[in-house]
């Protein structure tokens, strides 16, 4: 059941965006204080990408995550993580449809996690033991090695594929190459793609819209997904804040929130044990730069909090019951930058 609400937490933070005015003096664009305001007709958010197109992205992301665990005692862990990665992009095909094939390569990953009060660091510059390439499998495996994505023209990434070779390199890492069946090594790679590459890939790729925008233009996007049985829809609401000429380039300022919304029972059984999920306090904001004259995203500063809550139930041999509480807050910072 958890890894089934972290997918979901993943989802949203693929789509998390604005931050409160407190923040926002750390989103300038480069050369924002020379900025003059662009006045005038509507303009169009499609990304236009021709064949051969090379560009790179830099990404840090910020995690924060607290959980505590009531029973006959508590528990209570953190973690924090500062992940660091560049990726180069190329594009290697535009059908007519608009829709782009680009391949997709991390060329410098560095994370550091402190877990209580122990710190782990891993820097894909560092050449390390055996033991430690079996530690840091999942970066290891990924550094320097390509994988692809279609995006369609408002930046919906379609699908990601082409990672077995990262896949296999995990598996010979950890030293289970031929321990899955190729049903089983299917799944893992569905799951590597869903909470591991693809909230990285959905923050370079944001969807925009097919109508043209001015000032104070607003779109909407709703993403299903569920809980237990609970069916949940992410929103996330987008308005432009304004035009501004950084340099020679023109740029649109985009200001969006995520809110969450929840229908359905709230209570799970599974293999005994009884499910009760409190209705989580889930919330995305942030601040979206894109540059119409390279028709990309220039800049973002993304956050995506939430407060959860699970009640566990289990029945024993002699009818009696025993409860346990876990609750969990968690918040990630993303911030983009176009090198």
């Amino acid at each position: 059941m958890k890894k089934k609400f972290l997918i979901i937490i993943a989802i949203s933070v693929m789509i998390s965006c604005t931050n409160k005015d407190s923040d926002k003096k750390n989103l300038t664009t480069k050369g924002d204080s020379k900025s003059s305001v662009v006045k005038g007709e509507l303009k169009s958010l499609k990304y236009k990408y021709s064949k051969g197109m090379t560009f790179k992205y830099k990404l840090n992301s910020i995690t924060s995550n607290h959980q505590s665990i009531f029973s006959d005692s508590s528990i209570s862990t953190s973690m924090k993580q500062n992940a660091q990665y560049v990726f180069s992009f190329k594009v290697l095909d535009v059908t007519d449809n608009k829709i782009t094939t680009i391949s997709v390569t991390p060329v410098s990953i560095y994370v550091k996690s402190i877990i209580g009060d122990k710190s782990i660091v891993y820097d894909s510059k560092v050449i390390y033991s055996t033991r430690e390439q079996a530690m840091f499998a999942d970066y290891e495996a990924m550094k320097n090695r390509t994988f692809k994505v279609k995006v369609s023209e408002i930046g919906e990434v379609i699908d990601l594929y082409d990672i077995d070779k990262i896949v296999n390199r995990i598996f010979v890492l950890q030293g289970i190459k031929d321990s899955f069946t190729s049903e089983q090594r299917e799944q893992y790679k569905k799951n590597f793609i869903v909470s591991g590459l693809a909230p990285i890939v959905e923050q370079f790729f944001r969807k925009t819209t097919l109508e043209k925008v001015g000032v104070e233009s607003v779109w909407k996007q709703e993403y299903p997904s569920s809980l237990a049985n609970l069916k949940i829809i992410n929103t996330a609401s987008y308005k432009v804040l304004g035009f501004n000429k950084v340099n020679e380039d023109s740029i649109v300022k985009i200001s969006a929130n995520l809110s969450v919304s929840w229908t359905g029972n709230n209570t799970a059984t599974q293999e005994g044990i009884t499910y009760h999920f409190s209705n989580p306090d889930i919330s995305g904001s942030g601040e979206i730069y894109f540059n119409l004259s390279k028709t990309l995203v220039s800049k973002s500063k993304t956050k995506i909090r939430s407060l959860t809550e699970v009640k566990m139930t289990s029945a024993n041999p002699k009818n009696n019951s025993k409860s346990m509480i876990q609750k969990e807050s968690l918040e990630v910072i993303n911030n983009l930058e176009l090198l």
